[in-house]
């Protein structure tokens, strides 16, 4: 199976299995009876909106449980009851709930969504299932991802912009973020940095700019850990021959700029 394209997904069952159960009429105010499906749930509460039968009286009933065993107690008086009274309780799967989604990089079968979480199980019936989402697109699969980003370096290239990047970068982040708006050798953010670190940390700081899309160092070192004044563009388009490097970023594969 291609894993790319499903996903398992614990949902409420729409076709539930529904356990009829025969409580009859009582001269007590408690009756207990037995369920013919030990794994079925019953309501805690039980009254006109819920029982079956279509009776419009007034009574009302709590439900207790143990196991097969069921009690029901009238709640809205010390008597007991004339009406042949009938309850839907319903098998529960042992699916839990308690995890909306997970995708196919945890899981691969049916067997596995259900397998993969162990947490207790709900009171109200649920189900696993195992979806293969081509079937629920047109397009095929579009499962949600982290976005990927990938550095380019330019060495001996300083970093500017076209004029289209300026005027688009100039709508997204104002002019009042550009160091130098409208010109196209110089795409420094503003406030850009200057200040010299290693050049993870410089990427890293850019990428956790929402305007930042390159990112200018006065050196063409592509060690991680070597240290070198980092400035922060809103363009890592190349600009001219330079001392240093310019990076630009590529997001899932396509350049990352304003456009």
């Amino acid at each position: 199976m291609d894993n790319s394209c499903c996903s398992c997904v614990w949902s409420d069952v729409k076709t539930k299995i529904d356990v009829i159960l025969e409580v009859g009429r009582s001269d007590s105010v408690s009756k207990t009876v037995q369920l013919t499906e030990n794994a079925a749930v019953c309501p805690g509460v039980v009254d006109k909106g819920n029982w079956l039968g279509g009776e419009k009286c007034g009574d009302t009933f709590a439900v207790s449980q143990s196991g097969s065993s069921v009690t029901v107690t009238r709640t809205d008086s010390n008597s007991g009851w004339a009406m042949n009274l009938r309850i839907t309780c319903a098998v529960v799967p042992t699916c839990p709930s308690t995890k909306l989604t997970t995708y196919c990089s945890a899981v691969s079968t049916q067997e596995e969504c259900e397998q993969s979480y162990t947490e207790e199980s709900p009171t109200y019936p649920q189900k696993c299932s195992w979806i293969d989402l081509n079937c629920l697109s047109g397009d095929g699969c579009e499962l949600p991802k982290e976005d990927q980003f990938e550095w380019v370096q330019q060495p001996h290239t300083q970093c500017g912009s076209t004029a289209a990047e300026n005027t688009a970068a100039e709508a997204a982040i104002g002019r009042a973020n550009m160091s130098s708006p409208g010109r196209t050798d110089n795409s420094h953010l503003k406030p850009y940095g200057g200040t010299s670190i290693p050049l993870a940390q410089c990427q890293e700081e850019c990428l956790a700019n929402p305007m930042c899309r390159g990112i200018e160092v006065s050196d063409n070192e592509v060690e991680a850990d070597h240290a070198s004044p980092c400035c922060f563009m809103y363009s890592g388009t190349g600009a001219g021959s330079w001392t240093g490097s310019c990076w630009y970023i590529k997001k899932n594969g396509k350049v990352w700029k304003y456009e």
